[in-house]
């Protein structure tokens, strides 16, 4: 809630001498404690999955994550848990997932599909709303999460394509 974790998808290493390391291409989530920087990243996930794309953290210190087959969510009690209990939020089957992030509310989730649709994931009901395409980039909420910011690709004077900062307003207009 006051920022005190960072979240972080990293690749795992092997030391392998001579300040040699071998990167496995494995990826795991870490916490990492802003307040006590010593303190040992913990690691979520623990070699659990292996096509871990993105993850973000709430105000509340819930995590979600995608990693095929969908979007997985840790609850902020089972952090401290050796072995974290993650959930299933939206099945591959569904569709392909990429960037997620956080409302700074807490109740919906914001997430681009594989053809640069952007949705929103309300939390309580796991209702699943479209909200534009043409999505290129991370999708980013504005503090009071009425607004969402994106990148997008646009034609200029029928010839140039380019990259454009768009708003929208976080109002769900179809079930998908």
């Amino acid at each position: 809630e006051n920022g005190e974790y960072v979240l972080v998808v990293a690749d795992k290493a092997i030391d392998v001498g001579n300040d040699i390391r071998v990167f496995l291409g494995s990826y795991d989530i870490y916490l990492l404690d802003r307040k006590n920087p010593i303190r040992k990243a913990k690691n979520l996930t623990l070699g659990r999955f292996s096509r871990l794309i993105d993850a973000d953290i709430s105000g509340n210190g819930d995590v979600i994550f995608v990693e095929r087959p969908g979007l997985m969510r840790i609850r902020n009690e089972e952090l401290a848990k050796p072995e974290p209990k993650i959930e299933l939020l939206i099945d591959h089957g569904v569709m392909y997932i990429f960037d997620v992030v956080w409302s700074p509310n807490g109740k919906h989730i914001a997430f681009s599909g594989e053809l640069g649709d952007l949705f929103l994931l309300d939390v309580a009901t796991q209702d699943i709303f479209h909200l534009v395409q043409n999505v290129s980039s991370r999708p980013v909420f504005s503090p009071n999460g009425k607004q969402i910011a994106f990148s997008t690709v646009v034609e200029r004077n029928g010839e140039w394509w380019t990259i454009a900062i768009a708003v929208a307003p976080v109002q769900p207009d179809a079930d998908v």
